[in-house]
């Protein structure tokens, strides 16, 4: 982009002194744009001093015919011509100096083409003016006015070189400064870069060993776990043994005792059971005595029955 183009400075993101436009440095924006702006002024006012002169040279011209056609002694219209041409070329070739030594400042590239048009200008003014003794001195005057600005012009043309390469030479100083700043910059964050490699790389092993510790930590914690109800449930075992060997326990004594009462209630029964068969014995043999009676007497019936029948 040329320099002509940026009218502010941007500041870049990363380098707060350079322009993001042009990538130029602050202070030599600022004399860019300074020096552009005189140029542009410097211009604004070559030009009206130009038209102005102009003016002057016409209204000069006119002047000098009408002194001609009235018939005026033209000696005294020549001298007084002559004077206020002599003031206005003065004036002129002193706004040309000042306009030159502005040009000088600014470095303007256009100098060259401003010469030639006050050439040019002065040579329709010879072309113009009535040939006179008085006129060949002013043009003799101009014409080293001429060479004197030419002189300025090589000057300016050596001290725009000269400032030319020292902007090279300065912005390649400041180009090399600015790789330099950027190499340490690039040092310093690979530097930066490799302590956080090392830095991740001992974090990632330390997260490694807290991880097997706290993985150990677990399992150990699992084992103590599993330690522990293992103990309970054998401390519940042994309890649970010791209860049923109590109960078996308990169950021999009840079967003991179950069996000691059912012999018991079995010799009752078979004590009662002789009993009752000692009293059907005797029950039987008062029942054959009781029929042995019956048939007794049936028979003494029937012998008595016979005897009344008989009878």
């Amino acid at each position: 982009m040329p320099e002509a183009a940026c009218s502010s400075f941007e500041p870049q993101s990363y380098l707060r002194d350079r322009c993001k436009k042009c990538f130029m440095l602050r202070s030599k924006h600022d004399i860019v744009t300074l020096n552009a702006d005189n140029k542009n002024n410097t211009a604004a006012s070559f030009l009206a001093t130009k038209e102005r002169n102009r003016e002057k040279r016409r209204s000069w011209r006119d002047k000098s015919q009408m002194t001609a056609e009235n018939g005026a002694p033209e000696h005294d219209c020549n001298e007084d011509d002559t004077i206020s041409s002599v003031s206005f070329k003065s004036a002129n070739s002193k706004g040309l100096s000042s306009a030159k030594s502005l040009e000088s400042i600014s470095s303007n590239p256009d100098s060259k083409s401003m010469i030639t048009a006050i050439s040019e200008s002065l040579d329709e003014d010879e072309r113009a003016a009535t040939p006179t003794d008085f006129e060949s001195l002013e043009m003799a005057n101009l014409r080293e006015e001429v060479a004197r600005l030419t002189e300025e012009l090589n000057q300016t043309r050596q001290e725009r070189q000269n400032w030319t390469l020292r902007s090279r030479k300065n912005l390649d100083d400041d180009e090399k400064s600015l790789l330099e700043t950027l190499e340490e910059r690039l040092a310093e964050a690979e530097s930066v870069i490799q302590d956080y490699k090392d830095e991740n790389a001992a974090l990632k092993c330390e997260l490694r060993e807290v991880q097997e510790n706290a993985e150990t930590n677990r399992m150990n914690e699992k084992l103590k776990a599993a330690e522990s109800l293992c103990e309970e449930l054998m401390d519940e075992n042994e309890a649970l043994k010791s209860d049923v060997r109590d109960l078996q326990q308990e169950i021999e004594e009840m079967q003991d005792q179950y069996r000691e009462e059912e012999i018991e209630e079995f010799r009752e029964l078979q004590r009662e059971l002789e009993q009752n068969a000692k009293n059907c014995r005797i029950l039987q043999f008062k029942l054959r005595k009781s029929e042995r009676l019956r048939e007794e007497t049936q028979t003494e019936k029937e012998h008595l029955e016979a005897k009344v029948q008989v009878g």
